[in-house]
């Protein structure tokens, strides 16, 4: 995939989920720690890319250790140099630091936003 249409992926399957993907506690209360894969079946904006490599072992990386340990993850997101992790890596953060905020979606498209101007991208449907 190249970065406009892992962009997109990812974009797009947040937007259509209209939420991070959290980790739920024992209690039954949601936790605002971002997994690949979380509960009520969302993923995160990289766990929509890997979805069809994913195992919970990736739980415990970040996106540039995944990339460096799997080669499955490698290869379904055509990572070949540090500028395809670096890429990976702001869009994880994108994701990762909007669940902090008090409206999620409205920082995500922010940061994606921010993401997009970084790289040269167009935003879906804009």
């Amino acid at each position: 995939m190249n970065k406009q249409k892992i962009f997109d992926t990812a974009y797009n399957a947040i937007i259509k989920q209209n939420s991070a993907s959290l980790k739920q506690l024992s209690s039954g209360e949601k936790f605002a720690v971002c997994l690949y894969s979380g509960i009520d079946e969302t993923k995160c904006a990289i766990g929509h890319l890997i979805s069809d490599v994913y195992s919970p072992s990736f739980e415990s990386l970040r996106i540039r250790a995944l990339v460096y340990t799997y080669s499955d993850v490698r290869r379904v997101l055509d990572v070949v140099d540090a500028n395809d992790v670096e890429f990976l890596s702001q869009i994880q953060e994108a994701h990762d630091s909007s669940i902090d905020e008090e409206d999620f979606m409205l920082s995500f498209k922010n940061r994606m936003k921010n993401v997009a101007e970084n790289y040269k991208l167009t935003i879906p449907g804009e």
